[in-house]
């Protein structure tokens, strides 16, 4: 059974540098945008292998939409689902499945020796004894594809330095890295050999395939007044939550004035104290985090599609998965430097729907202005390789640093001279 879909000249492309990459050792990556029909080309793509595809994606949600997309190229008594969040586990040529579901038992996909990952930015390269990688490991993979908006994550780095007051300690660095940048923990091999394919969301934009963003700066508080969480990995949205407690009423009257010029307003809250807050104030309106029942979340963000609720609040939640391209207007309260994060909240509004000629981003939390706009996010390469870059980091930000702190003071014995070189690892 044939799919009448047809392809946009990108997915296309896409495909086309796939295929091409299959001749090529090593595992490959490809960049679509949010909104760009990642699973069509999923489809495609593993309708033209014609061979047993096992295809992971984290979510029961973008699995289904996987799953359905693939269903009108091949017959579906070919496809089989292998995930415990849908209480199925059958095996067959097309296996959709979570990563959770199956990494326990890769004797039973020993036969797959291609896999497709959706997501592919959650597989951590450094990390061998991930479930990804041991499971891959285990079953003898041949060939891995990987499909993500954000081919890249946050990386921590070790290193000794001096402060001002000729004290030495041992320092974490954190920094966006490109993974096909990233090796190993032992810092010999690399997981992701190469990016076969990329095109950003600017040239989309450009094409009519994805919807314009349009940005209200609404910040109040700057982001070094916001303190780190414990991992330093990003800020510490309890205690962030605690500043700007005292400012609901400022956040009531934004959210309000989305609420008036927008059909579909999602809110990005800092914790779950501040969205239980905001619904005290917006009683018709429903919040989503991870303390919702799965089945409550379904019927929410039902709810949200069809227009029975018009504004959401969520934490953490409706990120990676959620599609809803009649999607105009979102509300950013929770700060972030992880371009990765950002993205995939801004993302939400890009896709395009009848009626809809712009998505608004209301930014309360200095990001913008710190990372960029949307459109200006891509993938170039600089000084022969690639990095991720913007109008906030237009030198790229692969390895530049994020965050900084001590782990640990060291003795003064253990200094050699007051202005050694830092020492690197990682």
């Amino acid at each position: 059974m044939k799919s009448e879909i047809k392809l946009r000249d990108y997915q296309l492309e896409s495909i086309e540098k796939i295929k091409w990459g299959l001749q090529l050792e090593g595992h490959d990556m490809v960049q679509l945008p949010t909104g760009a029909g990642k699973s069509i080309v999923i489809a495609e793509l593993a309708n033209h292998l014609n061979q047993d595809v096992l295809i992971l994606q984290p979510t029961k949600e973008i699995l289904e939409q996987n799953r359905n997309k693939l269903a009108q190229y091949v017959d579906e008594n070919e496809i089989g689902v292998y995930s415990a969040s849908l209480n199925e586990k059958v095996v067959k040529k097309y296996t959709f499945a979570t990563i959770g579901s199956i990494y326990k038992v890769p004797e039973q996909f020993a036969h797959f020796k291609t896999v497709i990952i959706d997501e592919a930015h959650l597989l951590n390269p450094k990390d061998t004894g991930s479930m990804f990688q041991q499971f891959l490991k285990d079953i003898k993979v041949n060939k891995v594809i990987g499909f993500t908006a954000t081919p890249y994550r946050i990386f921590p780095t070790y290193f000794t330095d001096v402060d001002k007051h000729g004290n030495r300690g041992l320092y974490q660095a954190n920094s966006i890295k490109v993974l096909t940048r990233v090796l190993d923990k032992k810092g010999g091999d690399r997981f992701w050999e190469r990016i076969l394919y990329k095109i950003d969301p600017v040239e989309l934009i450009n094409k009519g395939y994805l919807t314009r963003l349009e940005y209200v700066d609404k910040t109040t508080i700057t982001q070094e007044m916001i303190p780190l969480n414990k991992s330093r990995t990003d800020f510490d949205m309890e205690s962030y939550d605690k500043i700007v407690a005292k400012m609901d009423q400022d956040v009531v009257s934004l959210i309000k004035e989305a609420e008036l010029k927008h059909k579909h307003v999602l809110v990005f809250c800092n914790s779950i104290s501040q969205s239980e807050r905001m619904v005290h104030y917006f009683p018709e309106a429903k919040r989503v985090d991870s303390q919702t029942k799965p089945k409550d979340r379904t019927d929410i963000i039902n709810g949200f599609k069809d227009g029975k609720y018009k504004v959401i609040f969520n934490v953490g939640v409706l990120t990676t998965g959620f599609d809803h391209p009649a999607l105009d207007c979102i509300v950013l309260l929770r700060p972030t430097r992880s371009v990765a994060l950002y993205y995939q909240m801004l993302g939400r509004g890009v896709r395009i729907a009848e009626g809809k000629t712009t998505c608004t981003v209301y930014d309360w939390t200095d990001s913008v202005k710190r990372i960029g706009r949307l459109e200006s996010i891509r993938l170039d390469k600089v000084a022969g390789k690639w990095d991720v870059v913007s109008e906030g980091k237009p030198d790229g930000w692969h390895g530049k640093e994020l965050y900084r702190f001590v782990v640990k003071e060291l003795k003064q014995s253990d200094l050699s001279t007051k202005n050694s070189a830092p020492t690197l690892f990682n």
